[in-house]
């Protein structure tokens, strides 16, 4: 008689293979030096946890200064039950030496629960959310309010003179993008913009400056490597 595997023993499995071999790539790493030593933007341990409510620019302003790295932000948002994707993710980004990144839920609730689980980072929130009405709010997704935010959260970030990569958890990073961000050809673009869906093209523009503040927008998916489109400038 053949052994039925449990739904959540091959989930325990499938995690302790990943911590297995994030352990043995931190080994090599550690002997062959840091993947973000070439860019410069080795923020790991340099950064503070921050949690709470970023409504008012005090704030806001507090949670950059203790998520931000050489005024580079990484914008992630999660939700107490997408603990697996987003630890995975950050578990990637300090690997290669990056955890300047600022974690986004949806309310006060959700970010106590991310925050327990993830208290090296903390949760920041913000109490005004998209209002969800009109007749076509039959046609919107439950998650609109939180990729509002999501938008707000990076436009607001870029007015106060910091860089910003926007990235899903669902992604993978096999460099250091800022190796390829900081070096030509993209160096050379104010704006990096991966469009998911037709109407998902956003970005940062300014057609005056020659010094424009850099806006960069990831999605890097498994099996994908170093993709950048859209010159928006």
């Amino acid at each position: 008689m053949g052994c039925l595997v449990q739904p959540s023993q091959l989930r325990l499995g499938v995690i302790l293979a990943w911590l297995l071999h994030s352990l043995m790539h931190m080994q090599a790493l550690a002997s062959s030096g840091i993947a973000c030593e070439r860019s410069g933007m080795c923020s790991l341990g340099q950064v503070s946890p921050w949690s709470g409510d970023i409504y008012t620019g005090e704030k806001f302003r507090e949670a950059l200064l203790a998520r931000s790295y050489k005024k580079e932000l990484i914008i992630m948002v999660t939700s107490s039950n997408q603990m697996l994707m987003v630890t995975q993710a950050l578990m990637n980004l300090r690997r290669l030496g990056l955890e300047h990144v600022l974690l986004l839920s949806t309310n006060k609730k959700e970010c106590q629960a991310v925050n327990h689980r993830l208290s090296d980072y903390g949760c920041a929130y913000d109490r005004f959310q998209l209002p969800m009405v009109g007749p076509d709010i039959g046609g919107s997704v439950g998650a609109c309010p939180m990729w509002h935010t999501r938008w707000r959260t990076l436009a607001r970030a870029v007015r106060m003179g910091y860089n910003v990569l926007c990235s899903d958890t669902d992604v993978v990073f096999f460099h250091d993008p800022y190796a390829f961000f900081k070096s030509p050809p993209f160096s050379n673009y104010t704006i990096i913009n991966q469009a998911e869906t037709l109407y998902d093209i956003t970005g940062y523009r300014d057609n005056e400056s020659p010094n424009v503040i850099a806006l960069w927008r990831g999605f890097l998916r498994l099996g994908w490597g170093l993709t950048a489109t859209s010159r928006m400038c």
